[in-house]
């Protein structure tokens, strides 16, 4: 949906250039992002954010780009700058001048949707869309529907109110939250079930568990997941998911390990195949992931026998920190439904799924997941000890589900 506004009292404007295509009308009200340059390299931007990847950031010393700005797209939505206060067209030089609201003085506004909503949902702008969409409220601004209104087949109005900040109560409303930092490993108490032929959960200063193979066996799994399935992919329940870890490789390169969720319960089946095949040829997932005989982090999904599976160019390193994230984006995951998952290490996107060509959405996972932390020996030398300092990950709740 695209988000046109109007507002109920006095706001702050700023004057920009608009980037885009030539010749096309971007509507009042549309959430624009700072624009980025082609040549610039990884830095800090507005805000303290961390640059995404080479060329994805605004720069710090042409004080001109501050007032450049673009609509969202999958590789710039981290830096949200405004709401358009009137419709623009773009010239032949693919700019157009323009102004935009700025601050928290934005008010109500009426969003366009072809999606049933409910009185209380929130909606907020959407990584890998230009639309907005109840439930993924990761980027502001967040927008509160206060009618409820079935628009799921034909196309219209919802009033709002906006409010780009959501307050600890509200969030707790519209959200399940899981946030371990280990404190302790205890399954009953943490919520947390071995994975079969690990060995016990230890712990070490400030909360650091350990999960590691059974003995020096290969193809021998250990870690550690969720006692219960927690996560379903589902329109509308946007979710995000982040774990710090180490691994300090045991055999030059023999470790396996996968992190994120899966529906594999452990017991009978593995997630991953053995001697380095990678994820299982039939499973429900959406992880990062190493093989063994590789140093590089991969990253897929999969619905059962439907999988989409990626080996990067990002190196991994034995004994080094990474904070790994997933995030997918509460779009509908069928045929052209615009559904995608995002894959990030030290806050870099590594890679989207889900969209590389039509249909892709339907290799996006549907079922139940667990969040999981899983190492598997890829040689019979070493016993291969995943370090993990946290697991957390928030999903939003469904409006049938509060």
């Amino acid at each position: 949906m695209t988000l046109t506004a109007h507002y109920n009292f006095e706001r702050i404007s700023r004057p920009v250039f608009v980037k885009g295509t030539a010749g096309t009308t971007i509507s009042r009200g549309s959430a624009c992002f700072y624009a980025v340059g082609d040549t610039e390299t990884p830095g800090t931007i507005p805000g303290g954010a961390t640059a995404m990847s080479t060329g994805r950031v605004v720069s710090t010393t042409v004080y001109a780009r501050q007032f450049y700005v673009e609509q969202c797209s999958i590789t710039n939505y981290e830096n949200f700058a405004g709401l358009l206060e009137h419709d623009v067209t773009i010239g032949p030089d693919g700019t157009a001048a323009g102004e935009i609201i700025v601050g928290v003085d934005q008010a109500g506004a009426t969003a366009l949707t072809n999606q049933s909503v409910t009185a209380g949902d929130l909606l907020g702008a959407m990584p890998g869309s230009w639309n907005l969409f109840r439930g993924a409220v990761f980027t502001k601004p967040i927008l509160r529907v206060t009618t409820t209104v079935d628009r799921s087949t034909t196309a219209g109005p919802v009033i709002g109110t906006l409010n780009p900040n959501v307050s600890p109560e509200e969030f707790a409303k519209y959200h399940f939250v899981y946030d371990n930092d280990f404190l302790s490993y205890v399954s009953t108490g943490e919520a947390l079930t071995t994975i079969v032929n690990t060995t016990a959960g230890s712990n070490a200063l400030n909360g650091v568990i350990t999960a590691s193979c059974a003995a020096m066996t290969d193809n021998s799994p250990g870690g550690t997941k969720t006692t219960q399935t927690l996560v379903q992919f589902q329109t509308g329940a946007a979710c995000f998911f982040e774990a710090k870890f180490q691994l300090t490789e045991a055999d030059t390169n023999a470790a396996n390990w996968l992190i994120g969720f899966q529906d594999k319960a452990g017991t009978t089946t593995t997630t991953l195949q053995d001697n380095g095949a990678g994820p299982a040829a039939s499973i429900d997932m959406a992880a990062i992931y190493k093989v063994d005989g590789s140093m590089f982090f991969r990253y897929g999904i999969s619905r059962t026998t439907a999988q989409a599976l990626t080996t990067t160019t990002t190196a991994f390193a034995s004994a080094t920190d990474y904070r790994l994230g997933i995030l997918y984006n509460g779009m509908p995951i069928t045929s052209g439904g615009g559904g995608r998952v995002f894959f990030f290490v030290n806050g870099v996107l590594i890679g989207t799924a889900g969209g590389a060509a039509s249909g892709d959405e339907l290799k996006i996972p549907s079922g139940l997941m667990y969040p999981t932390l899983l190492v598997k020996a890829g040689t019979g030398t070493g016993t291969q000890t995943m370090l993990v300092d946290y697991m957390r990950f928030k999903q939003a709740k469904l409006a049938a589900s509060i």
